[in-house]
């Protein structure tokens, strides 16, 4: 089994840091929704990155686009009501691999969880004296910059986590 594990910390204000590996990016939560917006982002990215090993392996090498939308709960704030993914697909691919494109954009690894409902648990511990200046939680994930460069993604509680 692979086992992935993120970091998360919180920061001065509302900032939030994600170290994924080696890679770090930082976010600001005071402005908007960020963590359902890299949940949203991450099922794109799996889709985009799914489809293009699919097409791929069909000996098609074309560009494929996926854009993505939700919406919050009206009533419930901290549920989304609606996410919305539309695929840029290349011209004239044939109606059976259209099919079977979608079908491999709706299971990619990201996506199966969420029809599945995963098993999460959340663990509430101490910090050991000599590290009060740690965290309480951890949370470690990581991720590429729209430039192309890696990026490390660290969040974590508690004031003393602010720098």
């Amino acid at each position: 089994m692979i086992m992935s594990t993120i970091r998360a910390e919180s920061g001065a204000g509302g900032e939030v840091r994600l170290i994924v590996g080696e890679q770090q990016l930082t976010l600001d939560c005071e402005r908007g929704s960020a963590p359902i917006e890299l949940l949203v982002a991450s099922l794109g990215a799996c889709m985009v990155s799914s489809g293009r090993h699919f097409l791929r392996k069909g000996g098609i090498d074309e560009h494929l686009q996926v854009e993505c939308d939700f919406s919050m709960n009206d009533t419930y704030a901290d549920q989304v009501s609606r996410i919305r993914f539309t695929a840029t697909l290349p011209q004239g691919l044939p109606t059976g691999r259209r099919e079977a494109l979608l079908r491999v954009l709706n299971h990619c690894a990201v996506h199966n969880p969420l029809h599945m409902g995963p098993r999460v648990s959340v663990e509430v511990k101490e910090a050991p004296p000599e590290q009060h200046d740690s965290p309480p939680f951890d949370l470690r994930w990581f991720g590429r910059e729209r430039d192309g460069t890696r990026s490390l993604i660290s969040l974590a509680g508690g004031p003393s986590a602010r720098r």
